[in-house]
């Protein structure tokens, strides 16, 4: 595998599941705060771009969904990296693309973490 995609595939997945971290969070909160119901809920893109502050509004039920998907991240409609994820769904009553990362990239996240921690 060529090294820079190697590269891209590791940032993205490290990246990927800190947003996903603090979204959980984010809808932790509202959901406590009795929010659903209320109005959607502003969570942090989660594309591979660590300095991205772009956020997406969406409702929590339609951020469960996409938080149960295995693999599957939320992000701002042009911030998708065609060779490392594929675009599944794209909404435009309030923009974004969820975006999964297959199944043969999906098994290597795991090493490629491993590699990042301990280099």
């Amino acid at each position: 595998m060529d090294e820079s995609l190697r590269e891209r595939e590791r940032r993205a997945a490290r990246n990927q599941l800190l947003f996903r971290e603090v979204n959980e969070r984010i809808a932790s909160l509202a959901e406590r705060a009795l929010l659903p119901e209320v109005a959607p809920i502003e969570v942090t893109c989660e594309c591979v771009d660590i300095s991205c502050t772009r956020t997406i509004q969406i409702s929590l039920h339609e951020f469960a969904e996409i938080d149960r998907a295995t693999n599957r991240f939320l992000v701002v409609p042009g911030h998708e990296l065609p060779d490392v994820e594929d675009v599944v769904e794209r909404r435009d009553r309030l923009p974004h693309s969820a975006v999964d990362r297959p199944a043969t990239r999906c098994t290597r996240v795991p090493a490629l973490l491993a590699s990042t921690i301990s280099a």
